[in-house]
């Protein structure tokens, strides 16, 4: 049960539990290793890791999410599970969060054997605190950090799968008028919304976020802003871990004030006077999900 009522993306992304394993692993491994392997070398200057971390997030989600994998980070994965917002089976949250920890593991192997003489007390990718901040104002700035891509990314999903209901919506009213419409109206916005140029820009604007936290953010504590990208690097290089809470806490911290503000606008929106489109009021889309599901109880 979520907290608000929201529609699943449709059939197209009722996938199994290994490929979502699969293509979930790959892109973390893909963010991860595009972002490990630059600060392994150690030749890149601020600006260029920012660039980098964006493009790899950008890649990520380009390339897995129309297989309803490419979530990457483990507190957006929780964020949108409790809003409702995860595709599949209630389940399905642990195989993303696992094969999200192996992704990672994976690439800090492939970092490891690429750049052998690398200093493993500083390499492998792993955020490290600057000595000239106090941690508190470390944990504050992964709490923010954080909060700013959990908060966007769930507004982004939220708009995509209304969107979606809405094209369902009107193959639904074709449906019970008795016309003979099939789902030319669902794919169409399936196309254009989750590989066409409206997501492409959404995806856009979350990896140029994530580049704008990390030139902010990097000197500082690594721009973490996910417990995979500390955590497998940290256990295994010699890094320092007693300031752990910093990239622990801090994520989750700004996880979860992102949680409670997506549900206060998305509330907000909900109980718009304005917002009265069929597309969007609560009583279709409810409408929609029963036409989803008896058609899909048919099916079998």
């Amino acid at each position: 049960m979520s907290f608000f009522y929201h529609p699943s993306p449709p059939d197209h992304l009722n996938i199994t539990w290994y490929n979502l394993f699969l293509h979930e692993g790959m892109a973390s491994l893909i963010f991860q290793l595009a972002i490990a392997l630059p600060i392994a070398i150690g030749v890149f200057s601020k600006g260029s890791l920012a660039f980098v971390h964006g493009l790899a997030l950008y890649v990520a989600l380009s390339f897995f999410s129309s297989f309803g994998a490419g979530f990457v980070n483990p507190h957006t994965t929780l964020v949108k599970f409790f809003m409702g917002k995860l595709p599949g089976q209630w389940w399905h949250l642990f195989i993303v969060l696992i094969a999200q920890g192996v992704g990672s593991l994976f690439s800090v192997v492939i970092t490891l054997y690429s750049v052998p003489d690398q200093d493993t007390s500083g390499g492998l990718g792993v955020p490290v605190k600057s000595a000239a901040i106090s941690n508190g104002y470390a944990l504050l700035m992964e709490a923010t950090g954080t909060f700013f891509l959990v908060l966007l990314d769930v507004l982004i999903t939220d708009f995509v799968q209304r969107a979606v209901a809405g094209a369902a919506y009107l193959t639904y009213l074709a449906k019970t008028n008795g016309g003979n419409q099939d789902s030319i109206n669902v794919q169409r916005y399936n196309n254009a919304l989750y590989g066409g140029g409206v997501t492409q820009v959404f995806r856009l604007a979350l990896g140029a976020l994530l580049a704008l936290l990390v030139f902010m953010f990097f000197e500082q504590t690594g721009a973490s802003f996910n417990f995979w990208r500390w955590f497998i690097p940290a256990m295994w290089s010699g890094v320092s871990r007693d300031d752990w809470y910093i990239y622990v806490v801090g994520p989750i911290l700004g996880a979860f004030v992102a949680w409670l503000v997506a549900c206060l606008v998305l509330f907000l929106a909900d109980h718009s006077q304005s917002n009265n489109s069929p597309e969007t009021d609560r009583t279709y889309i409810k409408n929609v999900e029963r036409w989803w599901t008896n058609k899909k109880e048919k099916a079998l």
